[in-house]
Order: C-alpha cells, then structure tokens, then sequence
C-alpha cells in the first residue's frame, strides 16, 4: 500500500501513455485534429497520438464502396423510363491532401451518399430527356459514359473516383407492362407493328393485337365506341419520319379520340436513318420491350408451352 502511495504517478503516466495507442484497421485510413483543428493522418496498424489533446476525427474507407439506385426518368417524348443501376467508387488515392478532403468535405457519409445518388440521378435524367422512348434500350454504353464523364469532375472535387458504373435494368412504365398491348403503325412499317405483336404474345404471354394506318380508321376504330368494352387495353403506335403528312394527322387524331374513349395510348417514333436502318431499330426495341414485360410479370420469354401442348393434341 505504501509503494502504491509512492508511486501512484507512475499509474497515471502508463494511463496516458496507453490512451494515446490507436489501432488503424486495414483499408482504412484514421484523421487526427488537434484542438479541432486537423493535425496529420494515421495509416493502417498500430499508431501513436498525443492523448487527450489529439483526436480521431473519422476514420476514412480506402476500399471500393457500391451503392444500389432505382429511380424515374422521362424521355423527349414524355415517356416514363425506370432505372436500377450499381455505382462503384473509391478514393482517388491515400495521399494526404486527397485523404484530408475527403474526410472534410462532408458532414457524414449520409451526406456524400446522397450527394453523389443525386449527382448520377441527375446526369442520367438530362441525358434521357433529349432522347426518346424508341432509342433508350439501345444507348446503355452511351449512358454510362455520358454520366461518367458528367460527374467525374465532380467526384474528383470531393477526392473519389468513379470506378464503374452498371446499369442493371432499363423498364418503361408499369401500365404498359400490365396492360393488354395493341401495336399500329402506317403502312411503312406495318410488318414491324406485326412482329412486336407476335413477340408480346410469345416472349411476354400476353394477348396482342396489331393492325395499320390507314387501314385502321375504316372499321377497328369502331369497337373502341363504347367505352365498357374497351377493357385494359394500351395502344403503342410506331411512327416513322417519313410517314406521309395525312397518316401523321390519322395517328394524332385517332390517339386524341382514343384518349377520350379511356384508352391509354402512346407513340413510339423512328430514328434518324436509312429504312432498313429504322426498321430494325424498331424491331430491336420490340424485342426489348417483349424481354423485359416478360421479366416484370416474373414469366420465362423463351418456352412456348401452350404451342407445343396444342401440337401433341393434334397428333392424337
């Protein structure tokens, strides 16, 4: 007892010393402040700081961070488009300066995440809106690197770096993918209207029907008259740029009359290009669009099940 009276000190000094052991874990890297003010940074394994006076401010990831996105966009032509996406990011590098602008820069991690989801968000969304619905599903490349090369400044600013950007998942709104489809289209591509209706109907499992401009307003147009019959049905028409002005004016007029009856409608129009060049962009996206109505209504778009049933019974 009275050594330990002597040598009380020596507890103290032990005490303060050990208080001023920290342990870094790998892949991270510690932020020291002084009286609130930043001191120096520590790097992974044991390290040293001055007790009490010296404080670990954060902790700093140095590892690759994912972060998972689902959000709305709307095309040139007001359409709605659904997006999942993954980011992956990181620290530009371990260098001090870059480490000190990283831990200041933000409040929380909560403030960066929303940030940066903000940021990718946005340049996806300004992208999409100078497009329109036809073209989407053919430009995920194109979306990737136009975000990339958006809002890499950005990230830069804040010492990360942008290291892949994936876009899982590209859909259009909900009540197409739920609705009875019908496809029209003017004469030019009357054969590309058939085909998407022959996809929903075996790639989505879904009834479809098809038809042409003019076609169409001599008689179909009629058993849209009562608007109790019309059902869950949703019009997709494809027009192309070089339809003639009267077919134009027919589809315009026949999606304000169908509108009225309570009929969902919507317009999918031709890219820039050659026929051959359009007609298959068409056709493409049309098969897309069947994949994807398939993938949403949890249905596999490759067998045919009730064709091959309908086969063995005539064979009986």
């Amino acid at each position: 007892m009275e050594i330990f009276l002597h040598f009380w000190w020596v507890l103290v000094v032990l005490f303060i010393i050990f208080s001023g052991l920290v342990t870094v874990n790998q892949g991270t890297i510690a932020v020291i402040t002084l009286f609130g003010k930043y001191q120096r940074i520590l790097r992974p394994g044991l390290n040293f700081k001055i007790p009490i006076i010296e404080q670990v401010y954060k902790t700093v990831s140095i590892q690759n961070r994912s972060v998972e996105l689902e959000f709305q966009a709307v095309t040139l032509d007001q359409a709605n488009v659904y997006f999942k996406s993954m980011l992956l990011y990181s620290v530009i590098n371990q260098d001090e300066v870059n480490i000190k602008n990283v831990a200041f820069k933000f409040i929380s991690d909560k403030d960066l995440m929303q940030a940066l989801i903000r940021t990718v968000e946005g340049s996806i969304r300004g992208f999409v809106a100078t497009k329109k619905q036809a073209e989407i599903l053919l430009l995920r490349r194109e979306i990737v690197e136009f975000v990339k090369g958006q809002i890499d400044q950005s990230l830069e600013s804040w010492g990360y770096h942008l290291q892949d950007l994936q876009i899982n998942d590209i859909t259009f709104d909900q009540v197409i993918m739920e609705s009875m489809s019908k496809v029209v289209a003017s004469n030019n591509l009357k054969a590309a209207a058939r085909i998407w209706k022959i996809k929903f109907n075996e790639n989505s499992k879904i009834p479809a029907f098809h038809n042409y401009f003019p076609e169409l307003n001599h008689n179909e147009m009629v058993g849209f008259t009562d608007k109790k019959n019309v059902g869950e049905f949703y019009v997709l028409i494809i027009k192309d740029r070089e339809d003639h002005p009267r077919t134009i004016k027919r589809m315009q007029l026949m999606s304000s009359i169908l509108k009225k009856k309570g009929v969902k409608n919507s317009f999918i129009e031709t890219i820039e290009g050659p026929i051959m060049l359009r007609l298959f962009e068409v056709l493409l996206l049309g098969d897309w669009t069947s994949y994807y109505i398939a993938i949403n209504n949890n249905t596999d778009p490759t067998p045919v099940v009730m064709v091959e049933e309908f086969k063995a019974m005539m064979k009986k």
